[in-house]
């Protein structure tokens, strides 16, 4: 679904784990005399009533949220310009692919995006290692990305 421009909305709805009350799940799941609820009952029998009595205590227990765009997944480097020239080497290749670019334009598109891919990254790993002592955090996460 459309909102606004041509930016879409998720509607996918996830755990929201930093919120849980897991000490309420806790207690609700030890709440209950397993041995007295399982007894009798066959492994596949016993299982589903597990987990429906797990899936209600994760319902009260747990919220949900919607998932992040994907705009939040971004690497540090891909900024709008380099954004720009991947999208615009996707649109190249969807015509080549059509015939209605030609081999040589595709291939110049595409050395175009590596370069502009491999100064973006040389870029942030000198800033990173020029700001490496006043900001250690963001080394830190820049790193592990």
């Amino acid at each position: 679904m459309l909102h606004g421009g041509s930016r879409a909305i998720s509607r996918i709805k996830t755990l929201d784990l930093r919120r849980a009350n897991f000490g309420l799940l806790k207690e609700q799941l030890g709440g209950i005399l397993w041995a007295r609820a399982l007894e009798g009952r066959g492994v596949q029998e016993c299982w589903s009533l597990f987990k429906c009595h797990f899936l209600h205590a994760q319902e009260w227990c747990i919220p949900l949220r919607q998932k992040c765009r994907k705009g939040g997944r971004r690497s540090a480097r891909m900024n709008q310009e380099l954004l720009a020239e991947c999208r615009w080497k996707r649109k190249i290749h969807g015509m080549w692919k059509e015939g209605q670019a030609t081999w040589e334009e595709y291939r110049n598109v595409v050395r175009a995006c590596k370069d502009a891919t491999r100064k973006a990254k040389a870029h942030l790993e000198l800033n990173l290692a020029r700001d490496v002592k006043n900001n250690k955090k963001e080394a830190l996460l820049q790193v592990h990305q």
